[in-house]
């Protein structure tokens, strides 16, 4: 916390507002783990009103989860509610899979613990459809990863070739 704060004092004169607002965060989140909630509130609502201002989406996304993460601590279903609601149709528009993924997951355990179990399945079938396309998704980055160094292999034995062929 005191680093996170030193560099928030160095942050404030510059014009890097990603990185401040960043740094809000994460001492919103410290703050939230030793329990100084109104501390916490606080730096999370800075950092989301510059996200907010810059229309840094994902960001924003991720503040109005922890927001939403913090009342649940406090016991203010509605409020996380709201902010995980929010969060949820946010990382929808922008197509935040992993957001959405969190987002499915915190509203489960929700309506788990106020034990309204239709909802509660729902909400946990929604996340595992989002968990098993965030799988495909990286399944698909490493095929297309592996092919590419295949053709770069490909290409560099072909480029030795044409040396040797040249040198003869």
């Amino acid at each position: 916390l005191i680093y996170q704060n030193r560099s928030l004092t160095v942050l404030n004169p510059t014009e890097n507002h990603l990185t401040r607002a960043k740094t809000l965060n994460d001492i919103g989140i410290t703050l939230q783990k030793l329990g100084r909630y109104k501390e916490a509130l606080e730096h999370f609502n800075k950092s989301l009103v510059i996200r907010q201002e810059l229309r840094f989406f994902t960001g924003e996304t991720t503040t109005l989860l922890d927001l939403g993460d913090l009342f649940i601590k406090q016991k203010k279903i509605e409020e996380a509610l709201t902010a995980i609601n929010k969060a949820l149709n946010l990382a929808i528009k922008i197509k935040a899979k992993p957001k959405i993924s969190r987002a499915y997951k915190t509203l489960f355990e929700i309506y788990q613990d106020l034990e309204q179990y239709e909802k509660a399945l729902e909400f946990h079938k929604k996340y595992h459809n989002v968990e098993k396309e965030i799988s495909h998704d990286d399944i698909d980055k490493k095929l297309k990863y592996m092919k590419v160094l295949h053709e770069l292999e490909k290409s560099k034995r072909e480029s030795e070739m044409l040396h040797e062929e040249l040198s003869l």
